[in-house]
């Protein structure tokens, strides 16, 4: 027939449409490995592809996310971080910390590409409720760190992508710590200098870091002890502890047993 001969043309990542009579691109959620095909195999479970056309089963990817996280702490990522997330995606998580504790959240960056009308987008709320409060906002991206304490006690965080999604999308990692530290915590992460810092900043980004400077950050009782001789601190660099433990004491100088001089501290960083 003469549609096998067109159908022999159609080469992989195409089929052969024997009512348009000519080859067209598989589209978005199939693939075709093979030439001179009639049709695309789907996408397994919650599979999708990036474009039309594609080639290979590998080129399907994860779509399924959100939930409801309850852990002492965790990471969220964008489905296939950091390899670019798919289009059309609507993901929802909720952070459910223990009774009296509070969240700290790290975006380490995030890639988001920049359209008129943001269409792709993260926020953060209060409640699952649209009109609750902002904790967190982007539509665009950035490659700064960015550390945040939740308003609330739980956290609501969305994500959301549109038709023309090509970017890798983000991480965050969160920890949650006992609410008496609130106000400190807010004090450190919201202190300028922590990311003017190159080198903090750097190192707000290594991932063999992060879950322990967090550790330290939400723990202010670390620095009762001698930070040389406590192993908590063994692996994070003087420069970020030396600032850490300048705001803590700072924030906790007439309070025991946070009340030391100030160059007695200052020896325990070589």
């Amino acid at each position: 027939m003469a549609w096998i001969v067109v159908a022999a043309g159609c080469h992989p990542g195409m089929y052969f449409d024997i009512f348009l009579r000519r080859c067209v691109n598989c589209t978005r959620g199939s693939f075709q490995s093979q030439r001179s095909e009639t049709f695309c195999f789907r996408c397994p479970g919650n599979k999708t592809t990036l474009y039309s056309g594609t080639r290979d089963l590998s080129q399907c990817r994860e779509t399924k996310c959100g939930g409801n996280l309850t852990s002492m702490s965790g990471v969220i990522t964008s489905p296939n971080y950091p390899d670019a997330y798919p289009r059309f995606l609507e993901c929802t998580w909720t952070i459910h910390p223990r009774r009296g504790r509070n969240i700290l959240l790290l975006i380490p960056s995030i890639s988001l590409p920049t359209t008129p009308d943001c269409s792709d987008y993260l926020t953060m709320r209060e409640s699952s409720s649209p009109y609750s409060v902002f904790t967190y906002y982007a539509c665009e991206s950035f490659d700064q760190p960015v550390a945040l304490v939740s308003r609330s006690k739980n956290l609501h965080i969305k994500f959301k992508s549109s038709q023309n999604s090509m970017a890798e999308g983000f991480k965050i990692f969160y920890v949650t710590f006992e609410e008496r530290f609130r106000n400190i915590v807010k004090h450190i992460v919201e202190d300028g200098e922590l990311y003017a810092n190159e080198t903090n900043r750097r190192l707000l980004q290594d991932e063999t870091l992060v879950r322990q400077i967090l550790d330290v950050i939400v723990d202010p009782s670390s620095f009762e002890y001698s930070v040389s001789s406590n192993r908590l601190h063994s692996k994070i660099p003087s420069g970020l502890l030396k600032f850490i433990e300048n705001k803590v004491y700072d924030f906790f100088s007439n309070v025991s047993p946070y009340r030391k001089k100030r160059a007695t501290q200052r020896s325990t960083f070589v």
